[in-house]
């Protein structure tokens, strides 16, 4: 994605510096942050404070919402709701 010109954001609350090979790589202090002007939101964890997060924090963040789920940790929250594009890739 970075050698085709994408601006990449991150936010772990396990994480709170990268290595160097991985410093292009721009990590927010938390999730909704991260997502500010995002074009996708992938969610790689299922981190319990994600857990607080509702459909309107994604698509009043999101510049086009789509939301990619590894574990279909969001479904039931995201899935049915038509302002933002949901997809989960797991479970």
């Amino acid at each position: 994605l970075k050698d085709q010109g994408a601006d990449i954001s991150a936010y772990d609350p396990a994480i709170k510096e990268l290595p160097m090979d991985l410093k292009f790589i721009k990590i927010y202090s938390t999730a909704k942050e991260a997502m500010k002007g995002a074009n996708v939101a992938i969610i790689a964890t299922e981190c319990p404070e994600f857990m607080t997060l509702q459909a309107e924090d994604f698509v009043s963040s999101m510049s086009h919402p789509l939301v990619i789920d590894a574990g279909g940790f969001l479904q039931k929250k995201l899935q049915n709701d038509d302002r933002l594009n949901y997809v989960s890739v797991g479970k």
